[in-house]
């Protein structure tokens, strides 16, 4: 809904939890939004929105504006 408020267009690709069997290490695989050749990190429950990596992060409440910039 975000990226329809910025008008850009965009693919969401859902994320999961990865279990290694025989350990008690799980991997959570987070959510991506693809917009314009960039890479938007999701992770359920979390306020922020990780950018192309785990380096640069803006606030979820930012996305839009973020999206508007960058367009």
């Amino acid at each position: 809904m975000i990226c329809r408020f910025a008008g850009v267009s965009s693919n969401l690709t859902s994320g999961c939890i990865k279990n290694i069997k025989g350990t008690n290490i799980a991997y959570v695989k987070p959510h991506i939004l693809s917009v314009n050749g960039n890479d938007y990190l999701l992770f359920e429950e979390c306020d922020d929105v990780f950018i192309n990596g785990y380096f640069k992060s803006i606030k979820l409440k930012d996305l839009e504006r973020y999206l508007k910039k960058t367009k």
